[in-house]
């Protein structure tokens, strides 16, 4: 899969072959909007709540709701992508 995202514009791909879905293997994450191009596969850390809600942060920073909409509703919805985020669990099939 190749992608880039408005504010990470080089161009970056995975390979899916490259990871292992196995419900025993940690769940990881990637900064999608990070500089680095190419193959990012290498580049996916050990997910935990503390590093999700800092990305969160990190790119909700970069979003404008407005004076009002600042105030009273961004750390809302920061909290609820993370309460969301957290909610996933694998199950065997």
């Amino acid at each position: 899969m190749f992608f880039r995202t408005s504010l990470g514009q080089d161009v970056k791909f995975i390979d899916f072959k490259s990871f292992d879905f196995n419900c025993n293997t940690p769940i990881q994450l990637f900064d999608i909007n990070s500089d680095i191009s190419g193959n990012v596969a290498g580049k996916f850390v050990n997910y935990s709540t503390e590093l999700n809600e800092e990305f969160i942060q990190k790119n909700f920073d970069e979003i404008n709701f407005g004076t009002v909409g600042n105030l009273l509703f961004k750390k809302r919805y920061q909290s609820k992508i993370n309460k969301y985020s957290n909610s996933f669990k694998c199950e065997e099939r």
